[in-house]
């Protein structure tokens, strides 16, 4: 049975219909949408109610047929933690999640609290002589305000769709890198890396070990941010500096003298690259990791000419564009381009197994 998945972002949203089969993701279909950026919120997602024209429109124009969806969301529009509790039952441990959620991350009362135990908690506790209630649990909990669900619940319904379920990034990403995994026909296993959504408001940069985000972090340096700064130096509209990017911008060409938006792009890419070298500064060590095994780049940031050279360059690390991953298959040829923009939605399906 095939789902649609929605995945909203600030600039865009993506449909995907699809199913499981096997262990892979089939996709049915694809299509994205621009979205009107004057409705953006804080820089993060859109209003769910503004986006709903755009995805009717493309659920009409593209034929999609289910009527059962899944919604996406950027981790940035939750609070999102990974925190250690002592082993518990069930209730007691979902007592403890909200305790330390309220009282030391500062979640409002209020706030829609899930969390799961990441299966590698138990791979730890193995072989070790501790007493039970001396073993943590590692938990991904997740704060969400009431009326973001409610807001999204609204707009899949005025769709005329059945909600399903409601998945923020990382755990979707979590999903897809579970178990056995091939990037770009490379095996992950046992592998330790980074898969990097560079995106149109930000980045969302998950680290990756023992298969699984071990953690995410998000910061707020997107394509839009690189535009802007093109469109200062060259005296350009939003839609030129877009087009630069998109069309002339190549990080692999040396100019005898940079060009001004040649140089406000590498000065942003230096900062962009930083944050990456901060998650890698604090992964590593946590992990008793001594190198990477590789830097896996997706969203449209990705499309940038020369982004993997310039990663591997900058940070010692094999980089590539996320091309090809075993889990998620197109049934039309003609979408395998589109992969940079289906990861999360197709994360997302997982959750229906």
């Amino acid at each position: 049975m095939s789902v649609l998945s929605i995945d909203i972002g600030t600039s865009h949203c993506t449909v995907i219909e699809g199913s499981i089969k096997k262990g892979v993701v089939e996709i049915i279909r694809v299509a994205t949408g621009d979205l009107p950026p004057e409705q953006a919120i804080d820089g993060k997602n859109i209003a769910p109610a503004a986006a709903s024209d755009v995805i009717s429109e493309l659920i009409a124009k593209n034929k999609f047929k289910s009527k059962k969806a899944t919604v996406t969301v950027n981790t940035g529009n939750m609070m999102l933690r990974d925190i250690h509790l002592p082993k518990a039952k069930p209730k007691q441990l979902a007592g403890m999640v909200r305790n330390e959620m309220i009282q030391n991350h500062l979640a409002a009362s209020d706030d829609i609290m899930q969390f799961i135990v990441k299966p590698s908690s138990e791979k730890k506790a193995e072989g070790k002589s501790k007493k039970k209630d001396d073993v943590t649990e590692d938990i991904r909990a997740v704060a969400v305000k009431p009326e973001t669900i409610e807001s999204y619940h609204h707009a899949v319904k005025k769709l005329k769709l059945t909600p399903s379920i409601m998945d923020f990034h990382t755990n979707a990403v979590d999903k897809l890198v579970r178990g056995e995994l091939y990037i770009n026909k490379i095996s992950m296993k046992d592998k330790a890396y980074l898969l990097v959504d560079f995106g149109s408001t930000g980045t969302l940069a998950h680290a990756v070990y023992d298969n699984g985000v071990y953690t995410s972090r998000y910061f707020p340096l997107g394509t839009k941010d690189l535009d802007g700064l093109v469109a200062d130096r060259e005296f350009l509209n939003h839609e030129q500096a877009k087009e630069y990017r998109l069309q002339t911008m190549n990080l692999l060409m040396e100019e005898e003298i940079p060009s001004g938006a040649m140089s406000a792009a590498r000065n942003f890419l230096f900062q962009w690259n930083e944050q990456l070298q901060n998650l890698i500064r604090y992964f590593m060590p946590r992990k008793n990791i001594t190198s990477l095994d590789g830097i896996f780049i997706f969203g449209i940031g990705s499309l940038i000419k020369g982004l993997p050279e310039y990663v591997t360059a900058s940070s010692g690390v094999e980089s590539s564009r996320c091309d090809e991953i075993s889990k998620i298959r197109f049934k039309n040829a003609n979408d395998e381009g589109q992969l940079f923009n289906c990861l999360n939605a197709a994360g997302a399906i997982f959750r229906l197994k």
